[in-house]
């Protein structure tokens, strides 16, 4: 389905097209695609992408969706964007007074770094989304300075003003396949640390959740900071923090944003991972660390911070005597560890209906069911775990919230 050209933006941002948009948000796309032209401007295809983008939006980007006037894109660079709650967090991190967005896309981060008091400069190749980011940007009130260019063409050092540079480069080759490897991207994240560090200027650059982190130690000079972020308990993205003066070991965060007003944190070096949990039988609380914690390798750090102890070494199940309601990951309270069997079960869980959890297990899913059999349903919730090396147990939880 094609994008919206700079020919027609503002065609599709008047009055008309919107009112139009807003009235039929709800309409059968494909009954649209097959319907007589509704404009004769705009063809029913790149109204039926504004529709289903404008749905996709209402959850990712809620202001934008309920700002009128504002055009989207392609899918592909909608999925790419960062959604409001991830990118109003990365604007939080760079303490800049002026940054450069090096790949401005639809815009979204740019316009988080400009909420968050930075001037801001947007720099984009492509001119369909240079053309939106004129229009959505008037329509969003903000003041960005837009620089249509390519990135790997520009000069570092001629950005006095800039002191810091962001880039979140393309992961699809030229056939739309997505790329998880940072070298696979374009730009390459690495060359553009590396520039930007040698003109003077702080870095932060988005990559895949995919992406190794041992590896970007190893690749990104003068590392100060590595994010893993996630968003109600789905891992979105990593953040790499670079500053021309840092010399010390970086420092690895794991973050779980539940909206854009609740965050939880847990920050931790190399040297703190080394400080390995104790190692404990099933207490009264188990704690399952969130995707953040997992990907930074924080859970011990985790475990130490909260005082709770893991069921075996290589556990991400975590113990304890009290709750723990204020770190990424979610507490449960423990009601029963239950038989592997249908017939013992049915005395705590009459119905066998059961959300089922696995963690540090080799058996599927579709195994355990057969073998205890759970179904899923009803409002119950069983972890199913190892408590050994080749042993493993079914805790009965009771959820303590997110």
């Amino acid at each position: 389905m094609p994008s919206p050209t700079f020919d027609h933006v503002d065609f599709i941002a008047s009055d008309e097209i919107q009112q139009w948009i807003q009235k039929n948000q709800h309409v059968d796309v494909n009954k649209l695609l097959l319907s007589k032209p509704v404009f004769s401007e705009v063809s029913n295809q790149v109204l039926a992408l504004q529709l289903q983008a404008l749905q996709k939006a209402k959850t990712k980007l809620p202001t934008w969706a309920q700002t009128m006037g504002i055009v989207w894109p392609h899918v592909n660079n909608l999925a790419q964007s960062s959604s409001e709650a991830t990118a109003m967090f990365k604007a939080s991190l760079p303490k800049a007074k002026k940054i450069i967005d090096l790949t401005g896309g639809f815009g979204v981060d740019s316009w988080a770094f400009f909420k968050a008091g930075m001037q801001v400069a947007y720099l984009e190749k492509d001119p369909d989304l240079v053309a939106l980011a004129n229009n959505n940007f008037r329509h969003l009130n903000t003041d960005i300075q837009i620089i249509e260019s390519d990135a790997l063409q520009l000069q570092f050092n001629t950005f006095n003003d800039v002191d810091w540079v962001y880039a979140d480069p393309l992961r699809r080759d030229d056939s739309g396949s997505r790329n998880y490897k940072p070298e696979d991207s374009l730009p390459n994240p690495a060359w553009v640390a590396e520039q930007a560090l040698a003109a003077g200027k702080s870095v932060l650059i988005k990559l895949s959740p995919m992406a190794s982190l041992p590896k970007l130690v190893e690749d990104f000079p003068n590392l100060s900071a590595l994010y893993a972020v996630s968003l109600q308990h789905e891992l979105k993205e990593i953040l790499v923090i670079c500053r021309p003066d840092y010399t010390e070991p970086p420092v690895f965060h794991a973050v779980q944003l539940l909206s854009q007003q609740e965050t939880k944190q847990l920050s931790g070096t190399a040297t703190q991972m080394l400080n390995r949990a104790k190692i404990s039988l099933p207490l009264a609380y188990v704690f399952l660390p969130d995707a953040s914690v997992l990907k930074t390798g924080l859970t011990d750090v985790l475990a130490n911070e909260i005082g709770y102890a893991k069921l075996h070494h290589f556990s991400h199940v975590l113990t304890g005597e009290k709750p723990a309601l204020n770190m990424p990951g979610r507490c449960f309270k423990l009601k029963e560890i239950l038989p592997a069997e249908a017939k013992e079960i049915k005395k705590s869980i009459p119905d066998l209906k059961a959300t089922l959890l696995l963690r540090d297990i080799n058996i599927s899913l579709e195994q355990i069911r057969k073998k205890t059999g759970l179904r899923e349903g009803g409002e119950e919730m069983v972890l199913a775990t190892s408590i050994h090396k080749n042993q493993w147990s079914l805790f009965w939880l009771e959820s303590m919230g997110d």
